[in-house]
Parts: C-alpha cells; sequence; structure tokens
C-alpha cells in the first residue's frame, strides 16, 4: 500500500466482501443446503448471471437451467427485466 488512506480503503473493501461472504454462508445454512453446495459452487454459479442496459432498462440475460434452481433454493429473485433506479 502507497499510503494510510489506501490501506484503509482496502481493509474497508476486504471488510464488506467477508460480510457478503457470511450473509450467503448464512443463507445456505438456513436452508439446509450446506451439505449440497460450498461457498465456491455457489459463487461459480452466482458469477455468471449478467445484467444488460438496454434503453435504461436493465435485462437479465439467458442463465442455465441449473442457476435458475439454485437461485429458486436460496430464495434469490432474479426476474426478467429491473427497471433501472
Amino acid at each position: 500500500m502507497r499510503d494510510q488512506l489506501s490501506f484503509e480503503a482496502w481493509l474497508f473493501i476486504n471488510h464488506l466482501a467477508l460480510q457478503m461472504l457470511y450473509a450467503v454462508l448464512q443463507t445456505v445454512f438456513d436452508k439446509n443446503l450446506s451439505d449440497q453446495y460450498s461457498f465456491e459452487d455457489i459463487m461459480a454459479f452466482l458469477k455468471h448471471i449478467r445484467l444488460n442496459n438496454i434503453c435504461n432498462q436493465w435485462i437479465v440475460s439467458n442463465t442455465t437451467k441449473k442457476t435458475k434452481a439454485l437461485c429458486d433454493k436460496l430464495g434469490i429473485d432474479v426476474t426478467n427485466s429491473l427497471v433501472a433506479p
């Protein structure tokens, strides 16, 4: 790190990433899916969900059936189109 401000920003980003990690792991545990999926498995599925901004409207690109099934199991709502704020 070049200076104190950069180091603190790096620490803050890592803190947010850990908070997201534990939220995902808690959801997996609450849904009794921890014996089927690891954190790496879930991230491998979810990282392929893409949004495209077309004419100021967010549209979810095609996802696989396995990704949709995992989202349904976890209670993640991935709708076909989302309106930009």
